[in-house]
């Protein structure tokens, strides 16, 4: 049975930005939802999109934003539709710096409030380079030099705290939220506690409890919304930071195995070779020899 969930590997993949021309558009992309906030800027053209069963109509320089959850659908394109498409895992941002933190909090209060519009026409973007943001951020992904990430984080922030000022110039009240970090008792939400301590053991029976679940209702469910067990999840997180050392730093597997919560080197190794099918020496020689 076909569900509206869009898998997303948030693990491997926090981020995505892309363009999507008339060309490549297929007839239409047909009403999905994931756990990602997507921001979509029109370039050129027209186009039609409806989220939570309301009807938008898009102009170029329009930007639509779409919060985790919501259902959209995209369709009708005019002959010269062409836009930018901004996924972003917003547990990510915590891994960043605590300086995102009340831009989070604001955005997770923010739907469904009419004063927070995610339609926001040209005309309130105009002074602003939003065009210039978005092909940034693609640009930044494809290529990935080093620091491709902290560039996107930062220029993807400019592009939030500019939708919060639009909202607030709404009349949208953004000191009643909290910057706090986010609550930790969902099973949506644990993964960003994850990402923040995964260089800390971590124990599965004690990350059920933090969801007032049962061992086996958490395992369960988060292997139904996550695609794998929370313990290969956690692996994954701490392999995909380790990669990162191992590509841009000359830390030795000792110090890496310990910065990214391994219990030891061996374990380090041994966990890295089960998921990516190479040893830490042998990924970093190839990723050297590619460069």
């Amino acid at each position: 049975m076909k569900t509206l969930y869009e898998k997303i590997d948030m693990i491997n993949s926090p981020f995505e930005a892309f363009y999507v021309t008339k060309e490549n558009f297929i007839e239409k992309i047909a009403a999905h939802w994931h756990y990602f906030v997507e921001i979509m800027y029109l370039v050129s053209g027209t186009v039609q999109v409806n989220c939570d069963n309301i009807d938008h109509h898009l102009n170029a320089g329009d930007l639509i934003f779409f919060h985790p959850g919501s259902i959209h659908s995209i369709y009708n394109p005019s002959d010269d539709m062409h836009y930018a498409i901004i996924k972003l895992n917003l547990s990510s941002l915590h891994t960043i710096g605590d300086h995102f933190l009340k831009p989070v909090a604001i955005i997770r209060t923010a739907k469904g409030n009419e004063k927070a519009p995610i339609h926001v026409q040209q005309e309130e973007l105009k002074a602003l380079p939003i065009a210039d943001w978005f092909k940034r951020c693609i640009t930044e992904l494809s290529k990935k030099a080093y620091g491709y990430d902290i560039s996107f984080y930062s220029t993807v922030s400019n592009i939030l705290i500019e939708i919060i000022r639009i909202w607030k110039q709404h009349g949208f009240v953004v000191e009643q939220t909290s910057p706090a970090a986010p609550n930790i008792g969902t099973i949506q939400t644990i993964t960003e506690y994850i990402d923040e301590h995964s260089q800390q053991p971590l124990r599965v029976d004690e990350l059920a409890h933090m969801c007032d679940m049962s061992y086996s209702y958490f395992a369960k469910n988060f292997q139904l919304l996550y695609g794998q067990s929370c313990k290969e999840y956690i692996a994954s997180i701490r392999i995909r930071k380790a990669k990162d050392l191992l590509i841009y730093t000359d830390l030795d597997q000792n110090y890496i195995s310990q910065d990214t919560g391994f219990s030891d080197c061996s374990h380090f190794i041994r966990v890295f070779k089960q998921k990516e099918g190479i040893t830490p020496k042998q990924f970093r020689i190839k990723h050297i020899t590619h460069q």
